[in-house]
């Protein structure tokens, strides 16, 4: 039996990140922001989670301080130690920290700190000075396409607000670089940007901070296994990258399970196993090891999780057996894709970095069952992160984006083709003996009705299947061509084809929310990211007019431009359940003021996409205004209105 924790369905409020950060940063987001620090610094990749993760975090906190200043000195002997020092910044400092080295002393010269601070993104030029609170992250010198086209994670974390620092890769291995894959504590030789009030957060948050979290998330495993695990064994499976989750998860769990002894409560076999996703399971064991001793442990091998190592049995070719078999981050392998389409066909949705690669690796033991197997006799709970996609919708989501791509070009034929059909069908269809000599008709120029005879019916009949094939072959060579993407002109022609009719510029927006390459076209990946955001958006603020109009057409099953009642129900119960979908079904086919569903059309009642355009744009309005963010901001305005002028 597996069991598959939900984090994706997890929204923090006010800066609405999800998922395994929002664990993380529990604590660092429930600080209010007249007490948060002034800046934020960390490192690790230009397309890292927890960079846009952190992003989010302080601009939400921003945005709670509502274009005001933290209010002066009043808040900083709150954050002093005796001596008064910034206990931020103390937390994950060395005492050793020194004078010498600073950056820009480095012996070749190479990296200064007015270097860095010139790499900052250009973007963001002077943009700390708008902002009380500040994030300012390092990674090492990005490729020039990247630079010049920020996208993904960059694009966001910079829109939100970020400071990049850029250093040579020479200089980010000296900074940042050892052993254990980095250090818990701040480089001796950068000083904090705001003396005093700055917080000092390693690579991925593996650090203290992300305690809370996992104490969390430990509670929320044991109560529902203390409640339904029928006294099984259980192994709790997370995929590692800094391995900071397994390792607090399981020192979290360890220390419920202690207290449950002491209370005389019923023994729980919990076992926290870790998956490698970036390097192999010793370097998996050296930075638990060594994030357990900064976090007041003891370091030792023996305390550390599990780690679940690739079976020796396996062929795994000459790069994989490099790496004991484990999978090289980020690199594309074919393992990975299959167990990808695999887990896809059972309704689970991973990642590709992370929960491909580790389901791989745990179905190799699932399937072995062999008694020295970590996984062996244990029910299996992973905290890998799926996607609230259901089986059936990711079906209509493909079939919507497979319609889509070229879709200009393939309308016309389309709409010609349904004629055809309709025709044909209808000259096939068995007629009573009254209906069978005037079953077709043509126009004349008078606009008079005249029988045709049999034998002109199957010459017209004839070069309808001609026409007909010769469309479908036409479709086909489309639909066939090795690069299937979504153009501006394949939007505005399903918009158009939709009822609605969109400006240049509204066709370009749209698309702008999609395109995460910045290469003019939507791919299937870029489709299906932006549909999975939409649907996890809780906040009202996700761009959202490319998305409805998918969620349309998935709604539209029949494509005959209406979305009925029973079109819609049949996608909404499998992802969101029975209250939320009536409440849904009343406000698309109901009265504007609530009244109950109007029983008109066919399928229970049908609606065109001007009417529901209108309620979900209106919806996500009232999303964004009940939401922490939209409160801030509705009160500023109020202030701005009450002040004197």
């Amino acid at each position: 039996m597996v069991y598959v924790k939900r984090d994706d369905v997890l929204h923090l409020p006010s800066s609405n990140i999800s998922g395994n950060k929002a664990r993380k940063f529990l604590s660092l987001n429930n600080i209010p922001a007249e007490e948060f620090p002034d800046a934020i610094v960390s490192y690790g990749g230009p397309q890292s989670n927890a960079m846009v993760a952190l992003a989010a975090i302080v601009s939400s906190k921003n945005a709670e301080l509502a274009g005001t200043t933290p209010g002066g000195d009043d808040w900083l002997p709150s954050l002093e130690g005796k001596e008064g020092k910034d206990v931020f910044w103390q937390l994950y400092v060395a005492p050793e920290d020194s004078e010498n080295n600073k950056i820009g002393d480095s012996s070749d010269g190479k990296s200064t700190e007015r270097e860095n601070q010139s790499s900052a993104y250009p973007v963001e030029a002077g943009k700390a000075k708008s902002h009380p609170k500040r994030f300012i992250y390092y990674t090492k010198t990005m490729p020039r396409y990247l630079r010049k086209y920020p996208n993904g994670n960059l694009l966001r974390a910079v829109a939100l607000g970020m400071e990049i620092r850029t250093v040579s890769h020479q200089e980010y291995n000296r900074l940042f670089g050892g052993l254990n894959g980095g250090s818990t504590m701040a480089p001796a030789d950068l000083d904090p940007p705001v003396p005093g009030r700055s917080l000092w957060i390693p690579q991925g948050g593996a650090c203290s901070i992300a305690t809370p979290g996992s104490d969390v998330l430990a509670g929320e495993i044991v109560d529902y296994w203390s409640m339904n695990g029928k006294g099984m064994p259980l192994a709790v499976c997370v995929p590692g990258g800094t391995c900071t989750t397994a390792l607090l998860l399981h020192r979290s769990i360890n220390n419920l399970l202690e207290h449950r002894r002491e209370e005389g409560k019923g023994e729980l076999d919990i076992r926290v196993i870790v998956i490698p996703c970036v390097g192999d399971d010793e370097y998996a064991t050296r930075q638990m090891m060594s994030l357990d001793r900064s976090v007041g442990g003891r370091g030792r091998r023996e305390d550390m999780p599990c780690v679940l190592k690739p079976r020796a049995d396996v062929e795994y070719g000459s790069a994989r057996r490099r790496s004991k078999g484990y999978f090289t981050f980020g690199e594309p392998a074919k393992a990975i894709l299959q167990t990808y389409d695999e887990m896809n066909e059972c309704g689970l949705f991973l990642d590709l970095l992370y929960g491909a690669p580790a389901w791989s690796l745990l179905l190799q033991h699932w399937r072995s069952r062999d008694d020295d197997c970590p996984i062996a006799g244990r029910s299996v709970f992973s905290a890998s992160p799926n996607t609230p996609i259901a089986p059936k919708e990711m079906k209509e989501l493909k079939r919507v984006y497979e319609n889509l791509c070229f879709f200009a070009e393939k309308a016309q034929a389309m709409e010609r083709l349904g004629v055809i059909r309709e025709t044909l069908a209808e000259y096939h269809r068995p007629l009573t003996n009254s209906m069978r000599q005037r079953d077709f008709f043509l126009s004349t120029s008078s606009h008079r009705r005249q029988s045709v005879s049999e034998e002109d019916q199957e010459k017209k009949m004839a070069a309808l299947q001609t026409e007909q094939a010769a469309l479908e072959k036409k479709l086909a060579d489309v639909r066939n061509r090795p690069v299937q993407h979504i153009r501006p002109q394949d939007t505005a022609a399903a918009l158009k084809s939709l009822g609605k009719r969109a400006t240049k510029r509204e066709v370009q927006n749209m698309m702008w929310e999609v395109d995460e390459k910045l290469d003019g076209v939507i791919d299937w990946d870029e489709f299906h990211l932006n549909f999975e955001r939409n649907i996890r958006d809780g906040s009202g603020l996700e761009p959202a007019s490319f998305y409805h109009m998918v969620q349309f057409m998935i709604y539209d099953h029949d494509n005959n431009g209406m979305v009925s009642i029973d079109e819609t129900m049949n996608m909404l119960y499998a992802r969101v359940g029975r209250e939320q979908m009536e409440s849904t079904i009343t406000k698309l086919f109901g009265g504007d003021d609530g009244a109950p569903i109007k029983e008109v059309g066919h399928q229970g009642g049908e609606i065109d996409f001007e009417r529901y355009w209108e309620v979900v744009v209106r919806e996500q309005q009232r999303r964004f205004s009940d939401s922490d963010l939209g409160k801030a901001v509705a009160e500023k305005k109020q202030k701005k209105l009450r002040a004197p002028r």
